[in-house]
């Protein structure tokens, strides 16, 4: 008698899949494979579809998916040829998942902590940037109608404004 070790499968599942229930059938259809072989799954998580940074069988995106199992060492490599012959899976990996994979998970965890609080710094940083631009505009605004108060209050006749003229002309000229 064999001892199951644990596995974490990363497969990354054909974009064509575009209902949420052909990806549910996928995701049972893995399970069912796994458990097929006397395997038990421990965790099951999808990451969403994402952009590839290479074609895989003419397919730029996918949508990634990972399951943490339990199964006999012997029984992998079925398993594996399984799966990378199932055309729904544009590519799979099989890795061990021993208790340093299983530490990953709160940086996982922690990771989107820090995101948050990136998009919250970053949401705090624009508002405050909206509030002085508010702000300037309307001391531009205000300073707008002064010049214009200003401009109401000087009024120039319009032969005084023909000798500026002339003397702005006259200086041009010399």
């Amino acid at each position: 008698m064999s001892i199951s070790k644990n596995y974490e499968l990363m497969y990354i599942a054909s974009p064509e899949l575009t209902k949420e229930a052909d990806m549910e059938n996928l995701k049972q259809q893995v399970s069912q494979e796994i458990a097929k072989f006397k395997g038990k799954i421990i965790a099951s998580e999808s990451w969403g579809k994402k952009r590839l940074a290479y074609s895989i069988k003419k397919q730029w995106e996918g949508y990634y998916n990972v399951v943490s199992f339990s199964l006999v060492e012997n029984k992998l490599s079925q398993l594996d040829k399984i799966l990378k012959l199932e055309p729904k899976i544009l590519r799979c990996l099989i890795t061990k998942y021993d208790h340093k994979t299983v530490r990953s998970k709160p940086k996982r965890l922690a990771v989107k902590k820090l995101d948050k609080l990136e998009e919250e710094k970053t949401a705090l940083v624009i508002e405050q940037a909206k509030r002085k631009i508010a702000a300037s505009r309307k001391l531009d605004k205000q300073t707008a109608v002064k010049t214009k108060a200003d401009l109401n209050s000087e009024k120039i006749s319009l032969e005084e404004l023909d000798k500026k003229i002339d003397e702005v002309l006259e200086k041009e000229l010399m």
